[in-house]
């Protein structure tokens, strides 16, 4: 079978991490761009087909892990990302393929991390992040006020941290509400991935923005939360601030 087509992904023409080399990995649907210290295209290309192999293996098994829209509970011989993957998502709400792409990011950066120990994984909006320096994650929102504007300037988090964004308006991942973004920071990936998906999911209007972002802060290991729609915007945590791009 062929592989499909990578989704071009415009935003990563803006991605400059100073002082990191950038490279690409994909394998079927994950598409990776990777940003460590020197260029580790094997070692991350054997890390991503390590970690798929089991996630494709259980799909096949108990298929209601990939279809449901609910948390779910995993058999015991489960592999660890598929467990990951159900744990955040049971925190959030939400089906555990909602947080396949962080966790993807995660498993993938953590196995870069003992030949750099900073690294930058983004796997279709979805970031898992060890940095020894401040570092500024964007958030591209669409069309309308706040399109281009929003940075999220994280202080050095040496043992990683999560960042995911979800949308109603832009890419291909489902989502039940209207938001433009809806971008979480999370202890990890995983969580955070999952999140977004649960925040997006939450917001239809305008009225919605500042009691989405106060549920989703009081998800346990959610750093913080952004939601944007149209000319409206909603921020809620610490440890961060918004800067401008």
């Amino acid at each position: 079978m062929p592989r499909p087509e990578p989704i071009t992904r415009f935003y990563r023409q803006w991605m400059h991490p100073d002082g990191l080399t950038v490279f690409r990995v994909i394998e079927s649907q994950s598409d990776l761009l990777i940003a460590a210290r020197t260029e580790l295209t094997e070692l991350a290309t054997s890390a991503l087909h390590k970690i798929r192999i089991p996630l494709q293996d259980y799909v096949e098994v108990d298929p209601a892990f990939a279809s449901t829209l609910e948390p779910y509970s995993p058999g015991a011989d489960a592999p660890d990302i598929v467990r990951t993957m159900a744990a955040s998502a049971s925190i959030a709400g939400v089906g555990p393929m909602a947080a396949v792409a962080g966790a993807i990011a995660e498993e993938v950066g953590r196995s870069i991390m003992p030949k750099s120990p900073e690294v930058i994984v983004e796997n279709g909006g979805d970031i898992f992040m060890a940095t020894t320096q401040p570092r500024v994650a964007g958030v591209y929102a669409g069309e309308g006020e706040f399109r281009d504007r929003i940075g999220l300037e994280l202080p050095p988090h040496p043992n990683g941290v999560g960042i995911a964004t979800s949308s109603a308006t832009i890419g291909p991942s489902l989502s039940l509400g209207k938001a433009d973004a809806a971008t979480v920071i999370a202890d990890t990936a995983a969580l955070a991935d999952a999140c977004a998906t649960a925040l997006a999911n939450r917001i239809v209007r305008h009225s919605h923005l500042k009691s989405a972002v106060e549920w989703c802060l009081g998800l346990p290991g959610v750093i913080g939360a952004i939601a944007v729609l149209g000319n409206a915007i909603a921020v809620e945590g610490k440890g961060f601030k918004i800067v401008p791009l």
